[in-house]
């Protein structure tokens, strides 16, 4: 859940957010002012209308878009651990995340080419182009995919003189979540990566982000801080389901369920992508500290 994960743990506080933020005399942090929540709300929302805009004027541009920064978002997640490197870090998690999401639609073709048929006719040139890939040229673009993501590692690597071993294991551990996300089937996939896997590290890294004095945020601390919007998100799946058992057209309230959590998921990844670059940033908020 977008709201359990990042908006009532890293903003809602009663006391005065501890947003660490480099000061121009050097590379230290300082407190931030009080957070407030209806100005956070109204960035939000507003990032979110200029998005359905985007969809409602220019939806093969909107869907590239957000597939584009969703494996971004992925990538970036799941390498968390990786020292930064501005350079070179980029284009390596953008490889690992769509190289993920690649193999969630290779070894799914069946139930992603029916979902894809089942997308409204303007979005034909995009799914035509999709289909293409996931049949015809699937060997090469599969190819093209895997030397992109070992390039990108390799890259990084020589940029950042990490730790080889640490590059490896994290490799070692993208393999072995791919593999089992290719042998569940495509639903059971979708929801042990997005509802356990990526759900985990984003609250692990919403810790690291909210630590003081060297001490995380208690797991309760956390969850009290969320129950909230949890419940809110809960009650709305519930609405949403029991209104989609009554609707005829599957088809189209699927595709509209996915435009809703495109605009909605949008924001919530350029929130996260700054929080990391801000833990990463920051001499007190340690990358490798334990979970």
């Amino acid at each position: 859940l977008i709201s359990m994960r990042v908006h009532a743990s890293r903003f809602s506080t009663s006391r005065p957010s501890m947003s660490f933020r480099p000061n121009h005399s050097g590379g230290h942090f300082q407190q931030s002012r009080s957070f407030s929540m209806g100005s956070f709300l109204a960035k939000y929302l507003s990032r979110m209308a200029v998005y359905a805009l985007l969809w409602w004027f220019f939806p093969i541009f909107a869907i590239t878009i957000f597939i584009g920064i969703s494996a971004y978002h992925f990538g970036e997640t799941d390498l968390m651990i990786l020292p930064k490197h501005q350079r070179t870090e980029r284009m390596f998690f953008l490889s690992y995340g769509w190289m993920l999401l690649n193999v969630l639609f290779f070894t799914h073709q069946s139930e992603v080419v029916t979902i894809l048929n089942s997308l409204p006719h303007f979005l034909d040139s995009f799914t035509d182009a999709l289909v293409l890939l996931l049949g015809q040229y699937k060997i090469y673009y599969f190819t093209a995919c895997v030397a992109w993501l070992l390039g990108s590692g390799y890259n990084y690597y020589l940029a950042s003189k990490t730790n080889p071993k640490l590059i490896f294991s994290i490799l070692v551990q993208g393999l072995i979540l791919m593999a089992i996300c290719a042998k569940l089937p495509f639903l059971l996939a979708f929801s042990f990566y997005f509802g356990l896997w990526h759900s985990l590290l984003c609250l692990q890294s919403i810790r690291k982000y909210l630590m003081e004095n060297s001490q995380l945020l208690a797991w309760n601390k956390l969850v009290r801080k969320a129950a909230l919007f949890s419940v809110i998100a809960i009650v709305g799946i519930i609405a949403f389901t029991l209104v989609g058992n009554q609707y005829s057209n599957t088809s189209d309230l699927l595709f509209w369920l996915f435009i809703g959590i495109a605009i909605l998921t949008a924001p919530h990844m350029e929130v996260m992508s700054d929080m990391f670059s801000t833990i990463k940033s920051s001499p007190k908020v340690s990358v490798n500290a334990n979970a």
